[in-house]
């Protein structure tokens, strides 16, 4: 009511709608509530009473910026938790997902769904700062998972992970399972290529004389000389070559791909060991 004001709908017929905002002002109200006045000069807060929101922004922002001045400004007005335990969650997070990692043998990302058609894609990572004060770059190597969910089935969700309260207490994140990090080495023991040799007579191809595609693109080119010869044009006319294809293809609605980004490798991509062993992750995550 202080927010909104009275509404006699509501009153009426016995309904009370919350808005975001007071939402937002009873987590902190709950969040910033302590049972005695203390005279330390910094205000600690409880674990028991954290709500949903300072934990949000915290991480929102730290998310987006990786600035620490910003969590310690909204900290010290009681908006979000502290920087220290900021990064106790997100350790804890990181080191729940590893020990899940370890407990089945591969890294696979949680996101990740049984039962889908599932993609790869392996491409290098060049970073070169063109700050004077940088010190370093990164080449590497990173692995995209991208799988296709289709109408009436989105997959079935592996697990959720869960924060383990026992590793949350240090800041320093496990190492993920050496199978995934260790880059064998690998060459190749023969450099030249051998081209099997043909064997029989050779087979006609199976491809007609006339290409479909071929007679679409013809079908575009007379439409558009069609609309050429027009002194005014319809608003259903397309006379680019996308618009035009585009209006012919039948209305489909396809589900979002779900795209996982896989923990990059310090090896550069063009490398043979390099690409055998993303080879063999993609193998094991798939």
């Amino acid at each position: 009511m202080i927010l909104d004001g009275p509404k006699i709908k509501d009153q009426s017929e016995g309904e009370h709608t919350q808005s975001c905002a007071s939402i937002a002002i009873s987590q902190l109200i709950v969040f910033n509530s302590l049972k005695s006045s203390g005279t330390d000069a910094f205000r600690r807060h409880s674990k028991d009473r954290e709500t949903p929101l300072p934990i949000y922004l915290a991480l929102k922002v730290h998310g987006e910026t990786r600035k620490r001045t910003l969590i310690d400004t909204l900290y010290d007005n009681g908006l979000c938790i502290s920087y220290d335990r900021l990064l106790s969650i997100s350790t804890g997070v990181a080191n729940s997902i590893c020990a899940k990692y370890e407990e089945d043998g591969i890294v696979c990302p949680p996101k990740l769904s049984d039962h889908l058609f599932t993609t790869a894609a392996v491409d290098n990572i060049d970073h070169n700062p063109s700050s004077t004060t940088s010190m370093d770059s990164f080449h590497g190597t990173s692995i995209s998972i991208m799988q296709h969910p289709k109408l009436g089935f989105e997959g079935a969700p592996r697990f959720n992970p869960v924060i383990d309260e026992r590793l949350i207490a240090g800041k320093k994140i496990t190492a993920l399972p050496d199978r995934y990090t260790n880059v064998s080495p690998t060459i190749i023991a023969q450099k030249e290529q051998i081209v099997p040799p043909i064997v029989g007579p050779a087979v006609r191809s199976e491809v007609p004389e006339i290409d479909p595609l071929i007679v679409k693109e013809y079908e575009w080119l007379n439409n558009l000389k069609h609309l050429l010869d027009k002194h005014e044009l319809d608003i259903e006319d397309h006379i680019s070559w996308g618009a035009y294809h585009a209006s012919k293809q039948m209305p489909f609605n396809n589900m979002k791909t779900t795209v996982t980004f896989m923990p990059l490798f310090l090896d550069c991509a063009h490398s043979i060991a390099m690409i055998k062993h993303s080879m063999n992750v993609i193998s094991d995550t798939i």
